[in-house]
């Protein structure tokens, strides 16, 4: 595909900065577009007059264009619409509207007095493996159950927390949509999405800014974590998160998560006279007109449950 410098016949995909064949995501957006490229056709100062240089782009019509004049090395091309135009002093034709996409490589061929050449590059796909959510609360035994012990880690226990994780090569212009399915307190299933455009600096800190609210986040470990989900007892709550750019569309695996009810479990009371529990405080059993009453609570309460004693 050759480096671009010199008077030879090269060509190359443009936007392939270590000509490697492959574009990463962010070389593909250096143009603003994802599924567009460039390729770059060098024409060499041997060409004369009249000669006819054939592209053809990702197999469709060629396309011709005809060498008008070669004056001092400086080429003149008549375009297939007719136009005719003097090329930069490097003799360089760019091929714009080069359509790639990740199951389509962008493939430019070029052929000039019967040599050919072929320009071709396949588009990263983003790292599926590394686009996760997670319920921050499910800390303890990552079982899809989050434990009232667990639940409090935010102080409100019918509210959690979920982290999302972006693979490292999104890249500038990426929407990432957090699509969140709570469960209502009326018996149904409430569902809002949030959606980030994603920004990257040069050294690859990424950082996502919430479409609605135009916050900006600048993610550590490539994660940002949305709080305020609801919760509710034996209710499942749910989340999806999904990454697009142009044609291009993944979604993550969904993660779920159900609140742990509290457990009668343990809940007990007794009157600590009726020894044999039938119900009935024999005169041997009882030394006074007064009893004591014996409460029993579950292992799973927590910090400022409540507890109603009716007597």
């Amino acid at each position: 595909q050759g480096s671009g410098s010199g008077t030879g016949f090269r060509l190359f995909i443009d936007e392939d900065k270590d000509r490697n064949g492959v574009l990463s995501r962010d070389e593909a957006m250096k143009d603003g577009n994802l599924n567009t490229t460039s390729a770059i056709l060098q024409i060499p100062t041997t060409v004369n007059s009249g000669d006819i240089i054939k592209v053809k782009v990702n197999g469709g019509a060629e396309q011709e264009y005809t060498v008008v004049s070669n004056v001092g090395n400086r080429i003149t091309l008549k375009f297939p619409d007719n136009h005719t135009e003097l090329l930069p002093t490097d003799n360089k034709l760019k091929i714009s509207n080069v359509h790639i996409d990740k199951d389509h490589p962008a493939v430019v061929e070029a052929t000039i007095n019967g040599a050919t050449k072929t320009a071709k590059a396949t588009l990263e796909s983003v790292d599926t493996k590394n686009l996760k959510i997670e319920f921050v609360e499910d800390n303890a035994s990552r079982d899809n159950v989050i434990d009232r012990d667990e639940a409090i880690l935010d102080n409100d226990i019918k509210k959690t927390i979920i982290s999302v994780q972006v693979p490292h090569n999104v890249t500038n212009g990426d929407k990432v949509a957090v699509t969140i399915k709570e469960p209502q307190a009326n018996g149904t299933t409430g569902s809002r999405t949030i959606t980030y455009t994603v920004s990257k600096t040069a050294n690859g800190k990424i950082s996502l800014t919430d479409d609605a609210t135009h916050v900006t986040t600048q993610l550590a470990n490539n994660t940002i974590k949305i709080p305020g989900v609801a919760m509710l007892p034996g209710r499942e709550t749910s989340a999806v998160a999904t990454i697009t750019n142009g044609a291009e569309t993944t979604t993550s695996s969904e993660a779920k998560a159900k609140l742990a009810p509290l457990s009668e479990a343990g809940l007990s009371v007794s009157i600590v006279a009726d020894k044999n529990d039938n119900g009935i405080i024999s005169r041997d059993e009882s030394g006074s007109k007064i009893s004591k009453v014996h409460v029993s609570i579950p292992g799973s309460v927590i910090a400022g449950d409540k507890i109603d004693v009716k007597i």
